[in-house]
């Protein structure tokens, strides 16, 4: 006799699958309707069945079209947001997201990849029809914030696809330029980096510049070199390079201390595709845009909002 996990799990396959009545199921179990209709509950109660509703996701194609035409990208996409709580709509974007890149990478394909929590959903959402021959490459060096390292992001695609990774054994950031000169020379760091800046794909965020500003990668910076770098206009970190408000390289001397492919290396790459979402970060990616460095944009009608009304 089977036993009543076994009978939701049969009920729940007639019911939901093969679309049988609550009654042809009872008359073919041999069951009262009353009771088919008590499991079917039950079997939703205690997780046997799990129903999710897929809201079909809005894309605002005007907004694309303005910005696309007025930064002059590849390609732009603007969703509408179903929900009022900015880290919801991260969610949906980042899922979005995730199956757009899929569909942009293809057999022997280099992927770069930054850090971030945003890269790191995405990272979470990649779905893959199957598996593709590719190489995914860490183009910054370690944050110290483990759950979104780039070095953890890029084991999670490579895995996804069944694809290789090339990890860069470094910090971010160094304060010995000495040192740092030498190990971007040493041969396992160097052939990262320059694999890096050929990649076809690269996927990256964008991160806000001001004191508020709680990464761990600023740590780096002491409160008045935050200040001086604030003064100085800058408004963004585009795989933490510092940006001005006109898209310009805020201190070319920090710079030179981080661990990371260099903006011409970025400016080479075929497609750079930026993920953004919320208000918050218009400043920051309008100093992006300014700069020439992305040619793809995924970001919600929230940022997209505000980024038409500063252009």
């Amino acid at each position: 006799m089977k036993n009543d996990t076994d009978l939701m799990v049969e009920i729940a396959i007639l019911y939901f699958i093969e679309k049988k009545t609550e009654q042809e199921i009872a008359d073919q179990l041999y069951f009262s309707r009353s009771k088919i209709s008590r499991l079917i509950k039950k079997a939703i109660a205690t997780g046997i069945v799990n129903i999710s509703i897929n809201y079909p996701t809005t894309r605002l194609k005007e907004m694309e079209l303005k910005i696309k035409n007025f930064f002059q990208l590849k390609d732009v996409i603007v969703i509408q947001g179903k929900t009022n709580t900015q880290s919801d709509s991260l969610n949906e974007l980042c899922k979005l997201a995730g199956t757009y890149i899929d569909d942009l990478i293809d057999d022997n394909m280099t992927i770069g990849v930054s850090w971030g929590k945003t890269i790191y959903k995405i990272a979470r959402n990649l779905n893959p029809k199957r598996p593709k021959n590719i190489n995914v490459v860490q183009i910054t060096g370690v944050t110290g914030e483990s759950r979104y390292d780039a070095s953890n992001i890029i084991r999670t695609i490579a895995k996804k696809y069944h694809g290789e990774f090339k990890a860069l054994p470094l910090p971010l950031y160094l304060d010995d330029i000495v040192a740092i000169n030498s190990l971007k020379n040493h041969t396992l760091v160097k052939e990262v980096l320059e694999e890096g800046s050929r990649c076809e794909i690269l996927l990256t965020g964008v991160g806000s510049f001001d004191l508020t500003s709680n990464s761990v990668w600023q740590s780096t910076m002491s409160e008045n070199e935050k200040s001086d770098f604030l003064q100085k206009g800058a408004k963004a970190t585009f795989l933490s390079h510092l940006l001005d408000g006109n898209g310009k390289l805020v201190s070319a001397e920090y710079d030179k201390h981080l661990v990371s492919i260099s903006l011409d290396d970025i400016r080479h790459v075929p497609n750079v595709v930026c993920v953004a979402s919320g208000a918050n970060k218009s400043d920051a990616l309008l100093a992006v845009l300014k700069s020439k460095l992305v040619n793809t944009l995924i970001i919600d009608d929230v940022l997209a909002s505000k980024l038409l009304e500063m252009i």
